[in-house]
C-alpha cells in the first residue's frame, strides 16, 4: 500500500508547474508595424522543489499557427521563493489585424518542456496615415 501511495504522487508531480509570472508592457498602446518590449517576472511559489527555466517568451495569437513566439534565454534554477526578470523585444508586423488579439506568456523548463503561465489580451491599433503623421510634423515645427 505505500508503494502504490507513493507510486501515485511520483506520478502526479511532473504536472505541478508552481512557476508564477507578472508582465508589463513598454507602452500601452501599440500600432501595426511597431515593436515593443514586455517585461516578465517568474516566480517559484512552489515551497519543496526548484524549476529549470531554459526560456521564457511571449506568442501572440498572429503567431500560433507557425509555432513562433518572442523568447528569451534565461538559463536559471528557480528555487522556492526566488523569482527571475527578463525582457523580451517583440514586434508587431503592419499585416497584424487592427483588434484585440490573445497572447500567452511561456516557459520551456529542463526537459524542453513548455508551459503556458497565463494568458492575457492585447490590442493592436491602426497605423496612422501618412496624411496625419505629415500634419501632426507641420503643426509642431511651425509652433515650436
Amino acid at each position: 500500500m505505500v508503494f502504490s501511495v507513493l507510486a501515485l504522487s511520483l506520478i502526479w508531480l511532473p504536472f505541478v508547474y508552481p512557476i508564477q509570472a507578472r508582465y508589463r508592457f513598454d507602452h500601452s498602446t501599440f500600432y501595426q508595424g511597431e515593436s515593443g518590449i514586455v517585461t516578465v517576472t517568474l516566480y517559484n511559489d512552489n515551497p519543496l522543489f526548484q524549476w529549470k527555466i531554459k526560456q521564457a517568451g511571449i506568442q501572440f495569437d498572429w503567431q500560433q499557427q507557425q509555432h513562433l513566439w518572442f523568447f528569451a534565454q534565461v538559463n536559471q534554477n528557480l528555487a522556492s521563493g526566488q523569482s527571475y526578470s527578463l525582457t523580451i523585444t517583440f514586434g508587431i508586423n503592419n499585416n497584424v489585424n487592427v483588434g484585440t488579439h490573445s497572447f500567452s506568456i511561456k516557459y520551456i523548463g529542463m526537459f524542453d518542456d513548455t508551459h503556458t503561465i497565463l494568458t492575457g489580451t492585447f490590442y493592436v491599433h491602426e497605423l496612422p496615415s501618412l496624411d496625419v503623421l505629415q500634419s501632426d510634423c507641420s503643426y509642431q515645427f511651425s509652433h515650436g
